[in-house]
């Protein structure tokens, strides 16, 4: 768990990443040509969402603090398609735009998951 504080899951920070696998293939005593024989990345699928007003959306960490309901409506959504996760926050770059970030064990699952997650925060959104 000590390990997930190093990095953020939901926005992509190359650099920590490769730091932080650097230095756990040292203490496995592995190189990257082990790496490669075991892993495996997850499809993954990002979108930029326009909405009415992106200040209504709030996250800490990994997760929708506000919206409580919508973040609730993801993970049940997330659970629903294998290896699902998603990850839903205010964008940095644009006003009233959030970041959605969905990762799954297939290419299908991504999109279906993205597909169910934009339908929510439309949804979402018009009734706030």
């Amino acid at each position: 768990m000590f390990l997930l504080k190093l990095i953020n899951q939901s926005r992509s920070d190359a650099m920590t990443n490769l730091l932080l696998m650097e230095a756990i293939l040292r203490d496995q005593d592995m190189n990257i040509g082990d790496l490669a024989k075991i892993y495996s990345a997850n499809p993954t699928k990002k979108a930029r969402v326009a909405v009415a007003d992106a200040k209504k959306f709030k996250a800490a960490d990994y997760f929708l603090t506000e919206p409580a309901e919508l973040q609730t409506a993801l993970a049940e959504e997330s659970a629903k398609v294998p290896g699902g996760r998603a990850f839903l926050f205010p964008s940095q770059v644009e006003d009233n735009h959030l970041e959605l970030v969905v990762e799954a064990t297939t290419p299908e699952g991504a999109e279906a998951l993205s597909s169910a997650v934009l339908s929510l925060v439309d949804s979402k959104d018009k009734n706030l």
